[in-house]
């Protein structure tokens, strides 16, 4: 699934495509993307458009548009895909959900094979109460660090899940958080409360690192997850535990471990993290 660092990849890539462009037409092929707004009324509201921003909150993407915010979540394997005027890709017409024609003849389109990404419209003034948006935490780089402490010491779930959770932290998915609790020494299944001040600090810190390095490698490419077009990452070369069990830890030489945490499968270092 697209974490924090795909789709900031993905955001910048768009903001080169469709900055100051306007939509001028939308073609459905899957009306079940969109969430809480009607075909008909989407197609009225947005078209005629200008796309005048591409932003990021958490994992989602925020169009800004003329009059309205397109809340676009890409889910386990959603893109973009820019198609010049009179193209045709078999490849991308086959799993195409939507297409919006832009002022210059190229058309945007959203493909997603498993058709599990949303879209919504809102106005402006919604986005700060958009049950999206506004129940999210704040991301690594913005972070309060005592409020994240008073969040995680007050519970009994595990680490891997709260850190996890989007209401307690935002733009952490399985893979980095993986990769973080491996750079920070914290076993995946160690409970809420028995982290101390100092392992949330180193918490917070790697967050920070590896997410930003992942942003600067363009994410990870893994298995059959790909951005934007043919825009690859970088970031799944320097995994250090997700997706390399029974592989020596190149820390300590151990084999890395698998176990399932909450649903997710979880990878960490026995010895590295106790």
């Amino acid at each position: 699934m697209p974490e924090l660092p795909e789709v900031e990849t993905v955001r910048k890539v768009l903001e080169k495509w469709v900055i100051d462009k306007t939509i001028t037409d939308v073609e459905f092929f899957y009306n079940g993307v969109l969430d809480g707004i009607n075909k008909t009324s989407f197609i009225n509201n947005i078209k005629n458009q200008k796309i005048k921003a591409v932003d990021r909150k958490g994992k989602f993407l925020l169009f800004k548009l003329s009059d309205y915010i397109l809340i676009s979540h890409l889910r386990m394997e959603g893109k973009y895909y820019l198609v010049k005027e009179n193209v045709i890709d078999p490849k991308i017409n086959k799993h195409k959900i939507i297409s919006f024609t832009l002022d210059d003849g190229n058309k945007l389109i959203y493909h997603d094979v498993r058709k599990f990404g949303k879209m919504k419209l809102i106005k402006y003034e919604e986005e700060s109460t958009d049950k999206s948006l506004s129940k999210l935490g704040e991301e690594p780089f913005s972070i309060n660090e005592e409020e994240l402490y008073k969040k995680i010491k007050s519970s009994k779930r595990k680490i891997k899940t709260l850190l996890l959770d989007q209401a307690i932290i935002a733009g952490l998915g399985n893979i980095y958080v993986d990769e973080v609790l491996f750079f920070s020494n914290i076993h995946p299944n160690r409970e809420g409360e028995s982290i101390s001040k100092k392992e949330n600090k180193k918490i917070i810190e790697h967050s920070i690192k590896v997410l930003n390095r992942a942003i600067e490698l363009g994410g990870s490419s893994v298995y059959s997850y790909h951005f934007a077009g043919s825009v690859s990452g970088k970031f799944q070369n320097e995994l250090q535990v997700y997706g390399r069990k029974d592989l020596e830890c190149f820390k300590c030489g151990s084999k890395i471990a698998k176990t399932k945490i909450g649903g997710r499968g979880t990878h960490f270092c026995p010895r590295c993290q106790k």
